[in-house]
């Protein structure tokens, strides 16, 4: 059994996939920000720092937004640590900044196997590292201000998994987009795309009615200040079905 995450990576796809990326409608944003380029942190703990920032800061509380680095520190056996870093957390100043990066550090140690916290994840953040996460969690306040409100943080899919997908939490829902905060040099790929209509079809089954209002897949990439959006009427019903036989393995 996967987690939403593991099985759009390891799903084989049709030549160009699913859901090609270029059908996408891409929107570049210019906030007159440039992001330094020495950064001495692993680009996992950046990505996360970022996005749980981003959530404690437009209105997730801070337990449930620092959820997941908690239940790893918990894990690892450093919950005593973990919860004397969260409560250094306030806002974007130095300190928070420095203290979420504790936090995602359990994290990626968790979601990568790691038994033990490697030390080139305990780099304490430099200068440019600073000022990157702080520049790309307001740059994604500022777009979900503006493509907000947020309704609904770390959403999950209880009534929708299957024997193949047995655990999945998705990003971010405002009313009638489902979001993936993607935080990444590269453009985003199919397997980005594939992920987020499985939460959406997902989500469908579980019978949650936030998802009947759903019309639009969204991804935004504070690296890159760029998104990226689907109208869902865009998408055959045929690639929904073969993705909910195929990859998701709901019953005929």
């Amino acid at each position: 059994m996967y987690t939403v995450s593991q099985r759009t990576k390891k799903a084989k796809q049709p030549r160009g996939g699913y859901l090609p990326p270029k059908q996408f409608e891409q929107f570049q944003y210019s906030d007159g920000i440039s992001l330094k380029n020495m950064e001495n942190v692993p680009s996992g703990i950046i990505s996360l720092a970022v996005n749980y920032l981003t959530r404690f800061l437009t209105g997730d509380s801070l337990h449930d937004a620092f959820y997941s680095p908690i239940v790893s520190a918990l894990y690892l056996g450093q919950i005593l640590d973990a919860e004397t870093a969260l409560k250094k957390i306030k806002g974007l100043d130095d300190v928070s900044i420095c203290a979420s990066c504790q936090l995602c550090a359990y994290d990626l140690t968790y979601r990568t196997g790691h038994r033990k916290i490697p030390t080139s994840y305990l780099a304490f953040p430099n200068e440019d590292t600073l000022y990157n996460i702080r520049s790309m969690v307001l740059r994604g306040i500022a777009f979900f201000n503006e493509n907000g409100p947020i309704k609904e943080y770390g959403y999950t899919l209880e009534g929708g998994y299957t024997h193949m997908i047995h655990d999945g939490q998705g990003d971010l829902m405002t009313d009638d987009t489902i979001w993936d905060f993607k935080i990444i040099n590269t453009e985003i790929t199919s397997k980005h795309t594939l992920r987020l209509l499985v939460y959406y079809l997902m989500g469908m089954h579980s019978g949650k009615k936030a998802f009947e209002h759903i019309r639009y897949l969204g991804i935004y990439n504070p690296r890159k200040n760029k998104s990226y959006i689907l109208d869902l009427d865009n998408i055959p019903d045929q690639i929904k079905k073969s993705i909910e036989k195929e990859v998701i393995c709901y019953p005929n």
